[in-house]
């Protein structure tokens, strides 16, 4: 229960969301936030009348208007680009032409060489301490018509060097180590002889990126479509980091010539959101569920909040900007597109407690402003300078 004064606040509160509607309603006024009154409470209670219109005066937080300085089109600037990874393009075809090597078989005077395929008879014995042989090691990279590729370190130390000279035919005793980062750890270090028959040899043939190469892989395919998905399948990471480096320098530039000033009710919006973010953070790095609601007071929020200002004003103030440059140049998200972003995030946003609403929000806000900096790109000044990766 509460006495005449909650009854005449609760009245006020009324009062004062009427008038703002209809004020608003009456004008172009875009409001954010809550409204307050200028007078004290008290006042306005001292100047009623019954009957008797009341004049409140009422201050609100509108959304600010965006001017540039200058065009937004051409805009200058240098960034970062990360190098294309040639070097790996070249070993992800090599590897993609040998996933589609021919054998061919060789005459009985045939001598085996490195890049030969060999089919053998394999029996593995662990040495004993005394340098005697043990038993026969079962199941262990042995059996009846086994391929070895005559590749430096294909297999166990010793087998492929001890291949590459012999025939069809032949008998070899291998001696082998094997290395202590072997997958069975238990085989670490221990010392074993292979005796080897060669049954057969073979050429690989290692086919060359033709037009049949590319047929085979799939209908329509050319062999320079092929180069062209493995390079941009490996330096996808490298363009998405230049685009990165890119939208940086496109988001400053705009900075620059961006003026707006921004309602106080969003700073401290954005700055509860980003807050909390890193409460959450915390509570995930081993704090504990008390000690980080000892976290979560006053003077810590006012702290993190002078901190933070500087950044949280660049947020806001890049979140105007761009939508100003979607509004002129009428750009606008995919609806289907947006739906497909919401539900590949949709897990990921229940987990963290955000509802589908505010995920929506924070997608369609991403998804336009990853527009508006392709729209920039597309018509600015742009000098990339090469970058050296450690």
């Amino acid at each position: 229960m509460g006495g005449p004064q909650v009854i005449i606040n609760e009245a006020l509160d009324i009062l004062c969301e009427d008038a703002l509607k209809t004020a608003i309603d009456e004008s172009d006024v875009k409001a954010v936030g809550q409204a307050s009154l200028v007078s004290h409470p008290e006042t306005l209670i001292g100047l009623f009348k019954p009957g008797e219109p009341i004049v409140m005066e009422l201050t609100v937080d509108v959304y600010p208007e965006v001017t540039f300085t200058s065009s937004y089109k051409g805009l200058k600037i240098t960034a970062e680009r990360i190098p294309l990874e040639n070097e790996k393009v070249k070993q992800a075809l090599d590897a993609l032409r040998k996933k589609r090597v021919r054998l061919v078989e060789t005459p009985s005077d045939y001598v085996a060489k490195l890049e030969d395929s060999a089919i053998v008879n394999m029996k593995a014995y662990q040495m004993l301490s005394d340098g005697t042989r043990g038993p026969e090691m079962r199941n262990i990279a042995a059996g009846e018509e086994v391929e070895v590729i005559l590749e430096e370190g294909r297999f166990l130390p010793g087998v492929v060097e001890g291949l590459v000279g012999t025939r069809a035919g032949d008998k070899v005793t291998v001696p082998v180590t094997f290395p202590d980062n072997i997958r069975d750890t238990k085989l670490a270090g221990l010392k074993a002889e292979f005796d080897i028959e060669v049954v057969s040899l073979k050429n690989r043939v290692i086919p060359e990126i033709d037009e049949q190469f590319a047929a085979d892989i799939r209908e329509g395919l050319t062999p320079e479509g092929i180069k062209q998905e493995v390079v941009d399948a490996v330096n996808a990471d490298a363009e998405e980091r230049t685009k990165m480096n890119r939208n940086k320098a496109l988001e400053s530039a705009l900075l620059e010539i961006t003026q707006a000033e921004i309602p106080e009710c969003w700073i401290q919006e954005e700055t509860r959101r980003k807050f909390a973010l890193m409460m959450q953070e915390v509570s995930t790095q081993g704090k504990s569920e008390e000690e980080v609601k000892k976290m979560i007071t006053k003077e810590n929020f006012e702290k993190y909040r002078e901190i933070a200002l500087p950044g949280t004003i660049k947020t806001l103030m890049l979140g105007v900007a761009t939508a100003k440059v979607a509004e002129e140049e009428a750009l606008e998200v995919d609806p289907l597109e947006l739906q497909d972003q919401i539900d590949l995030r949709k897990l990921e946003a229940e987990r963290s407690g955000m509802d589908e609403k505010a995920l929506r929000n924070q997608l369609e806000a991403k998804l336009l402003a990853d527009m508006v900096l392709d729209c920039l790109a597309e018509n600015a000044d742009i000098t990339y300078v090469d970058v050296k990766e450690a």
